[in-house]
């Protein structure tokens, strides 16, 4: 009965679940790859999380394949105006020969369109986001069972790579630590626990940070300023007896064989290592500075790219960029379109989601996860290709347009019985809905956000 239970609520759903399985399938192959590597008792064939990837793919695409006609429904004009924007772009960058062949090396087309767009796209066309929260959930215990096997074959002798465990449960505790915090969900203490206890162990300073302001946002949007001031207390006790408290949860830890990555940096002091970005972000802010065209302009898509070749003498197959989209941003777009994106996706739409999330529980906590992910961007990775950069981006042409909600036109329709137009009928939609009242007195659907 569960499965046939399943099995319907899929063929409802299938949009959602595409999207859901589309975030949590890299997780999934890299988990299952760790597996391959870590333990040769399994005699897990190498080959597996190729075929597992192409396997989650294929799923994502027949999800997608079947709600085509949904989505072609839904389809809105801002999505044509960014594949057209990344488009034009690109062929500039191409016309330059170096550009060309870094696009080619990197693989960056294919990662744009194909892995990045379809990101906003779905975003953009999602209707239910119960549904696709209620997915996430399901798909997250998954990873979180592949992880922990992981890591337990790993501490029997094994080798992994860091980067890999740590950016899958990342995804695991935010997605536990969301359903604890802001859901109240207390079944999620105990995998948070670990999810965290994980984090802390194996994963990336950088996951640690930003786990932190995650938890910063949602007490911030469930108003409970009390926790905020207990975590800045905490903070500050931390500062106060830091270095015995490390090195005693160092040695506490390690004394099971664990060697946890991130306690040893922070006992070490190396914590503060800028593995090479400062350099990196020096080189390309000078040449921005080297002339006003480049201060308010930009160079263009890949720009960084080249100067980092150019002055720290990469060769185009490694990860050329600054790994800071702050500086990404300005190199492409100049500092006043580059510092705008930024403040607009990640200063302003934290805050318009704050004003809107009542009454939409759902979408605030895939809101949440997406912004927390595209947090990372701050350290590491490329935003052009970043898959919750996208999805991000999506949600935040979501909320603009859902400043006109039932409320606004409440307002709207006040304002209007002062005049001299006959008052309106106010109809109650879902949360879906974008209303419009038109100079007719009547409410119009216009926008299926």
């Amino acid at each position: 009965m569960k499965i046939t239970s399943l099995l319907e609520t899929y063929k409802a759903e299938r949009l959602e679940f595409g999207l859901a399985l589309y975030l949590s399938y890299q997780p999934i192959v890299n988990g299952i790859s760790m597996l391959s590597e870590a333990y040769r008792g399994l005699n897990i064939s190498p080959q597996l999380g190729t075929l597992v990837r192409v396997v989650l793919l294929a799923a994502v695409a027949v999800s997608l394949l079947r709600s085509i006609t949904l989505i072609v429904e839904r389809l809105r004009l801002d999505v044509f105006i960014v594949a057209l924007i990344l488009i034009l772009l690109f062929s500039i960058a191409w016309l330059d020969p170096i550009k060309a062949r870094i696009i080619r090396d990197q693989n960056m087309l294919v990662l744009a369109f194909l892995e990045c767009l379809p990101a906003y796209v779905m975003c953009r066309v999602i209707a239910d986001w119960r549904a696709l929260w209620s997915w996430l959930k399901k798909i997250n215990y998954i990873v979180f069972t592949l992880y922990i096997l992981a890591f337990i074959l790993v501490n029997v002798g094994s080798t992994y790579k860091y980067r890999t465990f740590a950016s899958g449960v990342t995804l695991s505790s935010l997605i536990f630590m969301i359903e604890w915090a802001y859901v109240d969900n207390q079944l999620a203490v105990t995998p948070m626990a670990v999810s965290l206890f994980l984090v802390v162990t194996c994963g990336r300073r950088s996951s640690v940070v930003l786990l932190l302001i995650a938890y910063g946002l949602i007490c911030y949007y469930k108003k409970k300023y009390k926790q905020i001031v207990v975590g800045v207390l905490v903070g500050l006790v931390i500062l106060l007896f830091g270095q015995q408290i490390l090195t005693f949860s160092y040695d506490f830890i390690s004394s099971f064989g664990v060697r946890p990555r991130n306690l040893y940096r922070l006992v070490a002091g190396t914590v503060g290592d800028d593995s090479g970005r400062f350099d990196r972000w020096g080189a390309i802010l000078k040449v921005v500075d080297s002339s006003i065209h480049n201060q308010l302009l930009g160079m263009g898509l890949v720009s960084d790219r080249v100067i980092l070749m150019d002055y720290l003498m990469f060769t185009t197959d490694k990860a050329l960029y600054p790994h800071g989209i702050i500086v990404e941003l300005i190199a492409h777009y100049g500092y006043l379109v580059g510092l705008g994106v930024f403040f607009w996706l990640f200063i302003v739409t934290p805050l318009r989601g704050a004003r809107l999330q009542e009454g939409r529980p759902s979408f605030t906590c895939v809101f949440i996860l997406t912004y927390s992910m595209s947090l990372a961007l701050l350290f590491q990775g490329s935003y052009l290709q970043d898959k919750y950069f996208f999805m991000l981006l999506g949600l935040a042409v979501w909320l603009r347009l859902m400043r006109r909600s039932p409320d606004a036109v409440r307002e709207e329709l006040a304002a209007s019985q002062q005049t001299d137009s006959p008052p309106h009928d106010v109809v109650a939609l879902p949360e879906t809905k974008h209303l419009k009242v038109s100079s007719a007195s009547s409410i119009q659907v216009t926008e299926r956000v």
